[in-house]
């Protein structure tokens, strides 16, 4: 039983290592996008902005239509385009 508990402990404690790490590189990643994003133009980010949010529509139309034809890989693939689209759109700055 104590056996069992520190294999417990010692797999939640590495896990929790490599939780941390991929939180802190997707932290990381964030901000240097956001850096490249802000550098741009007012009209550069304007139809970067516009072209990511048509993006994420079609993305997610596209997995809709995967999904009702059984194609599930398809459409796990078109989900998270599209969601990544969105996320970018969305950190987009137009001010």
């Amino acid at each position: 039983m104590l056996r069992l508990l520190k294999s417990t402990k010692q797999f939640l404690i590495h896990h929790l290592k490599k939780y941390n790490m991929i939180k802190q590189a997707d932290k990381d990643l964030k901000s240097r996008w956001l850096a490249i994003f802000n550098a741009l133009s007012l009209e550069s980010r304007k139809a970067l902005k516009s072209a990511l949010q048509d993006l994420h529509e079609d993305s997610l139309r596209k997995a809709n239509y995967s999904w009702t034809k059984h194609k599930a890989p398809m459409a796990l693939y078109w989900k998270v385009v599209g969601v990544y689209a969105g996320h970018l759109a969305k950190s987009i700055k137009l001010m």
